[in-house]
């Protein structure tokens, strides 16, 4: 059984963290573990959703939610969701 991970990350920038989830997923043995990757104020022009995409990563965002608690309330439904074994904050 695949372990499954679910990074939580503030966007998809040029930022140095941003750059080291793409690595990690990249490198990460996709025989062991299923990652999927939230993004809290997603821009689909972010500069890694492409990358991350081309990965065969899920990205989940929150279009269309401003509020910090209905994003923290969506966030824990998708939590509900996907059942991850893991959720790593990146933020």
């Amino acid at each position: 059984m695949k372990c499954r991970l679910l990074y939580l990350v503030g966007q998809l920038g040029p930022g140095g963290l941003e750059r080291q989830l793409c690595y990690l997923l990249a490198a990460m043995d996709r025989e062991r573990y299923r990652p999927e990757v939230a993004v809290w104020n997603f821009w689909e022009s972010d500069v890694y959703v492409r990358r991350i995409r081309e990965l065969g990563v899920p990205l989940h965002f929150f279009a269309g939610i401003s509020s910090r608690s209905a994003k923290l309330l969506a966030f824990r439904r998708l939590v509900a969701k996907l059942n991850p074994q893991i959720v790593h904050s990146y933020s």
